[in-house]
């Protein structure tokens, strides 16, 4: 199962994955999401290298399988090194959909978090695939 084996750490978001669908934020992330009542969580680890490269690790083994995957991004705060590192991530992503793979992103965003909504724009310009922004 994606993100099975990845290493706790309270200052990464949690991950949640089920039949195609994942789920970035807090681990009561989608039964808020279902109620309407949503908390983003925080990407800020004191260790980027050692919080991302499972993860990294994961999506480059799942990236010559062709999968239909749909990302929700819950965050209310990255750090820089985070924002790095989700690029990385991006770009793997980038790399599945252009093998065929069926990639969507849902970047979820507090109305008043213009920094967040901005990071989703910014990261929405570097993906081959769709991307949408959405307020809760």
């Amino acid at each position: 199962m994606f993100f099975q084996s990845l290493p706790v750490d309270v200052e990464r978001p949690d991950f949640i994955y089920e039949n195609g669908i994942l789920v970035i934020g807090n681990k009561d992330i989608v039964n808020k999401a279902i109620n309407r009542k949503v908390e983003g969580a925080k990407c800020i680890p004191t260790d980027a290298n050692w919080t991302f490269t499972p993860i990294i690790s994961e999506f480059k083994f799942y990236s010559s399988m062709n999968l239909d995957l749909t990302i929700y991004f819950y965050l209310d705060y990255m750090n820089t090194s985070s924002i790095r590192y989700w690029k990385e991530v991006l770009n793997i992503l980038n790399k599945m959909k252009s093998n065929g793979c069926n990639i969507r992103i849902v970047w979820n965003y507090l109305e008043i978090d213009e920094r967040i909504e901005e990071q989703g724009e910014d990261f929405k310009q570097f993906c081959n695939f769709e991307f949408k922004l959405k307020k809760y």
